[in-house]
């Protein structure tokens, strides 16, 4: 989390320096223009008091050895998980070379000869 955090602050810094620029340009583009700055309003933005961070709790009744037995349980699945991964992808391989050498074929007996 501390590293989307410190990335959230950095993209306000950006955006904090880009519309300081487009503020520059505005009043650069009213002296040409003979408008004074002064009769564009200047936008302010809100100060935004920072979010307390949120701590995890646990639900009532629930202890260290029911938590352990839950991620025992999903650690269970994910030793398979390879296996039929490779199978899949074997099978995905397997389908599309099919629908390919099928469309090279249909394509060959269903077009006009010349």
């Amino acid at each position: 989390m501390p590293d989307r955090l410190q990335e959230l602050q950095q993209q306000r810094a950006r955006l904090l320096e880009v519309l300081k620029w487009i503020e520059q340009e505005i009043i650069a583009e009213s002296a040409r223009s003979g408008r004074g700055a002064s009769a564009l309003p200047s936008p302010t933005l809100p100060a935004v008091a920072p979010r307390p961070v949120r701590t995890a709790s646990r639900p009532p009744g629930l202890t260290e050895a029911d938590a352990e037995l839950i991620l025992e349980q999903y650690r269970e699945e994910s030793q398979n998980a390879p296996q039929s991964v490779r199978t899949g992808c074997f099978l995905y391989f397997g389908l599309a070379l099919g629908l390919l050498v099928a469309s090279v074929l249909a394509w060959y007996f269903l077009t006009p000869k010349r």
